[in-house]
């Protein structure tokens, strides 16, 4: 089965993900964290996972309910197509 890049996000701040955890769509699941690290501009963890490729188009990320496992503890997750970013900018400062 085929498999595409999609950035992920966990919800709750205070939680990491680092890379290998399970991505579940509606509590089955789709896919893995490939990389994921702290994003300060973001406000919380977030990286790149591989989800199942032909279904996961836009109309199906946008539609599901996303969680990670990460080490039997399930987080609520935000998934997109597109890069995760801030809009305006504000967040990021130099």
């Amino acid at each position: 089965m085929s498999a595409r890049p999609a950035s992920i996000m966990l919800l709750d701040p205070g939680q990491k993900m680092f890379h290998g955890e399970v991505v579940l769509r509606n509590g089955t699941p789709f896919g893995e964290v490939r990389a994921a690290e702290y994003g300060h501009t973001l406000g919380g963890s977030a990286g790149l996972a591989m989800v199942r490729g032909q279904a996961a188009g836009e109309a199906i990320i946008e539609r599901g309910n996303w969680t990670v496992d990460s080490a039997g503890n399930i987080f609520p997750a935000r998934v997109s197509l597109r890069p995760l970013y801030t809009p305006g900018m504000q967040r990021i400062r130099a």
